[in-house]
């Protein structure tokens, strides 16, 4: 629809479970690892909370379509 709107916009600590729920749903366990590599949300938490507090060079961000999240993005420096 050209009247979506798609943003990004900061992650924050209280999207760690959304994230969590994300990377536990099949059809993205099936690319992320697979059954094995399910994370629990003590595993999302010990990854991805750094960058949310900046402790890293990662900037992670939401997703947003229409004001509603719908997937993880983030940006680095990859050279430099």
């Amino acid at each position: 629809n050209s009247n979506d709107s798609v943003t990004l916009r900061l992650m924050t600590e209280h999207d760690l479970a959304m994230l969590y729920e994300w990377l536990n749903r099949s059809h993205i366990v099936e690319w992320w690892g697979g059954e094995e590599a399910r994370p629990t949300l003590a595993d999302v938490q010990e990854q991805y909370l750094p960058s949310v507090l900046a402790q890293e060079s990662v900037t992670p961000y939401i997703a947003m379509l229409n004001g509603e999240p719908i997937g993880y993005a983030q940006s680095y420096v990859a050279l430099g």
